[in-house]
């Protein structure tokens, strides 16, 4: 892999068929070598850009989001006001079929193992709650949200939504589920953050349709 001129091309490659494979044939199937044989690589040109499947599938999960959650697209959209664009930012992948099925598919397994929970977890911390930010600081901004401390409050929407909400970490029932749901938008609305709208609401019902069928 030393003399490969385009290593991002080659990872691209990889996650497309990880991603492809993981939807196939369910995350436990999967192993590093069928990966690599999908792709024609060897097992050590695989672990050149993944140091195991934990860490692929981490890579898989985050590189679905970006491709249906163009956060910086979003970001220069002047039709739309903070509170909207975060409206889309948590919804967008909720509108994806393959965002659903891979969430459907590790809601089974995705919370036992110590490892993939762990990187979830700094992802959100390092991604997922500055990109929620950026949208409420400017909502604050345009007074489309009526509240104070983005900062507290990016860190709130993500526990509510990337992890509360996460079939991937808490697997519950469709009740519990939307049980939930009501007491997020109760304690969302009691701070400024009306974010609940029609949209949204149709992008949930369409999650717990695939999650709880």
């Amino acid at each position: 892999m030393a003399g490969n001129k385009f290593p991002e091309i080659t990872e691209k490659m990889i996650l497309d068929t990880a991603k492809k494979l993981f939807l196939e044939n369910g995350y436990e199937k999967v192993t590093l070598q069928g990966i690599a044989d999908a792709c024609g690589l060897t097992r050590g040109a695989i672990y050149h850009h993944f140091r195991g499947k934990e860490e692929m599938l981490d890579a898989v999960t985050a590189y679905m989001f970006n491709e249906t959650t163009s956060f910086y697209k979003l970001k220069e959209e002047t039709s739309l006001n903070g509170l909207e664009k975060l409206q889309k930012l948590l919804i967008a992948p909720l509108f994806d079929d393959e965002q659903i099925q891979m969430y459907s598919m590790l809601s089974q397994t995705f919370y036992k193992s110590p490892k993939l929970v762990s990187a979830y977890l700094l992802d959100c911390q390092n991604s997922v709650i500055p990109m929620t930010q950026v949208y409420i600081e400017e909502g604050i901004i345009d007074g489309s949200i009526k509240c104070e401390d983005a900062d507290v409050l990016a860190e709130i929407i993500t526990v509510f939504f990337s992890i509360w909400l996460s079939p991937m970490i808490f697997n519950t029932t469709k009740e519990k589920f939307l049980l939930k749901l009501k007491y997020i938008r109760i304690m969302l609305e009691s701070v400024g953050l009306d974010l609940m709208d029609d949209e949204m609401a149709r992008a949930i019902e369409k999650m717990c349709d695939v999650l709880f069928h």
